[in-house]
């Protein structure tokens, strides 16, 4: 799938992952947007995140500022955690996490 990364990223201005429970992930340069099972889009900045931790299948995400804002509904402390297991290609997810938005995961 790693050849059709910069495919989707010159058609689309993002790749675009399943996570189940009809969300979605789009990963573009410098951007994480998570689409809720409802439709609603929530999008964070990369700027914006202040650290990317990934412990025992678990991806932690906090803002900088940590406010309630993070994500919307999705996470009220200023952080968001989800199960890798529940994304479509989770290898694929982390590599283009750390691509296009240049944070390293601890």
């Amino acid at each position: 799938m790693l050849p059709g990364i910069e495919e989707e990223l010159a058609r689309n201005g993002d790749i675009r992952l399943n996570m189940g429970n009809k969300r979605r992930s789009r990963l573009g340069r410098g951007f994480l947007e998570i689409e809720a099972n409802d439709g609603a889009v929530h999008r964070c900045e990369a700027a914006d995140i202040g650290s990317a931790k990934l412990q025992s299948g678990l991806l932690f995400l906090t803002r900088k500022d940590a406010e309630p804002r993070f994500f919307g509904p999705l996470g009220s402390s200023g952080s968001l955690s989800f199960d890798l297991n529940s994304i479509q290609n989770s290898r694929l997810f982390l590599y283009a996490f750390e691509k296009l938005l240049n944070i390293k995961l601890a």
